[in-house]
């Protein structure tokens, strides 16, 4: 079932596309912090965005009605294995070559216990 408008959690910005899906919006700019910004019914297509910016720290930032997914940090689009690394560089402010060594020594680390 589609929701109507009237069916939307009552929170800043939040639109109906036609009757197709919404999108969640703070400030002008594309954002929810809880889950995808944009979700499209009829395809089950979802993205997320924070800030106006394509960005999602906890997976993919993309779910394509085939099932496949993409990975962006910041705006960046980073393949599923240098996903981890990405999340490194972004949250401690290093360079992504320090980063993925922070990445190998933390599964060292892990393996280890």
């Amino acid at each position: 079932m589609k929701p109507n408008k009237e069916d939307l959690p009552p929170t800043d910005g939040e639109w109906l596309l036609g009757v197709s899906g919404w999108f969640s919006m703070f400030n002008g700019r594309l954002h929810n912090s809880l889950g995808p910004a944009i979700i499209i019914y009829d395809d089950s297509s979802k993205q997320w965005w924070v800030d106006g910016k394509i960005h999602h720290l906890d997976g993919h930032a993309v779910e394509h009605p085939d099932g496949s997914k993409e990975w962006w940090v910041n705006c960046k689009r980073v393949s599923e294995q240098d996903f981890p690394s990405a999340v490194i560089s972004f949250l401690l402010g290093v360079e992504k070559e320090f980063a993925k060594i922070l990445e190998k020594e933390m599964k060292n680390d892990n393996d280890t216990r």
